[in-house]
């Protein structure tokens, strides 16, 4: 059985993301290039403006940053500072996957196959 929790309106609602360190559900609204989490213990949905639409993403080891899958780039993005800081840029649509497709795996591994990238650089100052 479900519980809404909260209700939210989103225009394109995916990729839902459960953090243990801050008790957090993330999520992304696509077409609104809007991030979203809700606390657990307030209650209360936060809203990030993006500067363009994101796909997905994943936790990192910073509670405060996550690595994102937005249009044009994979950023690494500091929920307090909102700033990104680069990792690498899409090449745009390959086939039927865009440059903000991606999937996380164990140990924060993510996978971005239309990125041509085998290592991240600046990883070490966000990843633990």
């Amino acid at each position: 059985m479900f519980l809404i929790v909260t209700d939210v309106n989103n225009a394109l609602g995916e990729c839902p993301l459960w953090c243990e360190k801050t008790r957090r559900v993330f999520w992304t609204d696509i077409e609104c290039s809007e991030l979203l989490a809700f606390e657990e213990e307030s209650g209360i949905v936060k809203r990030w403006s993006l500067p363009e639409r994101a796909g997905s993403f994943a936790l990192t080891g910073k509670a405060d940053v996550l690595l994102i899958g937005l249009a044009s780039q994979l950023a690494f993005y500091d929920l307090n500072t909102e700033v990104l800081t680069p990792v690498a840029s899409s090449p745009g649509m390959t086939g039927r996957v865009s440059g903000m497709d991606g999937a996380t795996a164990l140990a924060t591994l993510f996978l971005a196959p239309c990125l041509k990238v085998t290592m991240f650089k600046n990883a070490d100052n966000f990843i633990d």
